[in-house]
């Protein structure tokens, strides 16, 4: 979605390419950000944390060729 707006300001209204990665990267920031808190505010029980960190061990120890795309 990002790269077809971003490729269409860049072809339409190229003066105003940086303006829109500008705006983007900072949406992609507060994404960033309030994700982030939830984590934090979800991870308050035992059973969150264990959760997020089966996640984190699949994601960081399982091959790539395991995932199914």
């Amino acid at each position: 979605m990002v790269g077809k707006f971003l490729s269409g300001v860049l072809q339409n209204h190229p003066q105003m390419f940086h303006v829109a990665v500008g705006e983007e990267l900072k949406l992609l920031a507060e994404d960033r950000d309030a994700a982030h808190a939830r984590m934090v505010l979800g991870s308050v029980t035992d059973e969150a944390l264990l959760h997020r960190l089966v996640g984190e061990y699949k994601f960081f120890y399982t091959p790539f060729f395991f995932f199914s795309f």
